[in-house]
């Protein structure tokens, strides 16, 4: 099914080559490729023809550089905690110009060629519009599970970064309570706060404060 869908050819660029070694070291999930060499050139798939693709594919893919990489299975603890989240910023901000999109919304980043599923993530821009994916997002919370932290940590805020709109990313762990916030500075640097479970979560990018209580709520932690 994948070979009906390649795209044109196109070698990686430096920073689509440090995506795709951070996820081979980061990601313990096995890729999907669709490659093939043609003429000494590496021929991939385009990101028009990944939008089509994840359209009827059964499972969901994270696209980097013209490569597909299965996205692991959602345990229920993580379905809690991007419901929580997602229902609490929704409350929030019905009545503002932000929309709040949960997994089944792809993130388009194309000056690296990249696309992920954020697991909650709000855009403030209406212009914005595509149906099928984003692409200014202000806040992006990511639930970290044993096997993606690593990617959460490192290759996905690497990529993040490179979006203007960005200003705040959240970790969330689901096997624990704690919360990681990033809030990119007037500098432009990334201040980093940890959370403890008695403390509110307050988001300067939207103006407001989601409690830990809130996040936590009916947690399948044991």
């Amino acid at each position: 099914m994948l070979a009906e869908f390649v795209g044109t050819c196109h070698r990686w660029g430096e920073q689509g080559d440090r995506l795709l070694l951070a996820r081979n070291r980061y990601n313990t999930v096995n890729p999907s490729t669709c490659t093939a060499q043609m003429d000494d050139e590496l021929t991939t798939l385009a990101f028009s023809d990944y939008l089509e693709l994840e359209k009827t594919s059964p499972v969901r893919h994270d696209y980097i550089a013209g490569q597909l990489f299965e996205i692991e299975t959602l345990s229920p603890q993580h379905d809690r905690l991007a419901i929580n989240i997602g229902s609490g910023l929704y409350d929030r901000l019905r009545d503002t110009n932000c929309q709040v999109f949960t997994a089944e919304m792809k993130l388009w980043i194309p000056s690296l060629d990249v696309a992920y599923y954020p697991d909650v993530m709000v855009v403030g821009d209406p212009e914005d519009h595509n149906p099928n994916y984003k692409t200014q997002p202000r806040l992006i919370v990511e639930i970290l599970s044993s096997n993606t932290q690593g990617t959460d940590r490192q290759e996905k805020f690497f990529a993040y970064q490179t979006l203007p709109s960005f200003q705040e990313y959240v970790l969330v762990p689901q096997d624990q309570t704690g919360i990681e916030r990033y809030r990119k500075t007037a500098a432009g640097d990334w201040e980093k706060t940890l959370f403890n479970p008695k403390q509110d979560l307050h988001l300067q990018s939207l103006g407001l404060t989601l409690s830990l209580s809130e996040i936590y709520e009916d947690s399948l932690m044991e």
